[in-house]
């Protein structure tokens, strides 16, 4: 595949390109910018503006914003592959929060984010949790080692009129 540069909007000495990669054009000499991974697997780069603190952006947004253009209004990125370190033009487009999910990683993650209640924390052990906005407030009601169990808990706090 042939790499296609183009400016990011709102950062004139940048560029990125189809195939997921963000250069500086600040000095004489291009710079191909060597990206951060967040602690959920995206991948990110900081770019300055004005000589302001760098701006920490997802390369996938982007690549979007370069080449398809600004996200509608309620859009978000969607890695076709489920591959979040897969920011190729052709892996990437913009999708409702509802279409993003359907695209997740397996239908278990797909059922938890749709039963009220149970999370997954990702970053810890893939453990579930029970957490529930009470006034105002998180209120967390256990971790759990599987999803049924999480969701046993939920239901059980639903029935206990906790909420």
């Amino acid at each position: 595949m042939v790499e296609i540069w183009k400016d990011i909007p709102g950062f004139l000495d940048y560029q990125v390109s189809n195939l997921g990669r963000v250069k500086s054009l600040k000095r004489e000499k291009e710079k191909i910018l060597k990206p951060q991974k967040r602690t959920k697997g995206y991948l990110c780069v900081g770019l300055r503006s004005y000589k302001l603190k760098p701006k920490f952006i997802d390369i996938h947004r982007l690549v979007l914003m370069s080449f398809v253009g600004m996200p509608p209004q309620g859009m978000e990125c969607d890695h076709i592959n489920r591959v979040r370190d897969d920011n190729r033009l052709d892996n990437l487009r913009w999708v409702t929060k509802r279409d993003n999910v359907l695209n997740s990683s397996s239908t278990k993650i797909q059922s938890e984010l749709f039963y009220p209640g149970v999370k997954i924390n990702y970053d810890r052990n893939k453990k579930y949790r029970v957490q529930f906005r009470i006034n105002g407030k998180d209120v967390h009601f256990g971790t759990f080692y599987t999803f049924e169990e999480a969701k046993q808990k939920a239901i059980q706090v639903k029935q206990n009129n906790i909420l």
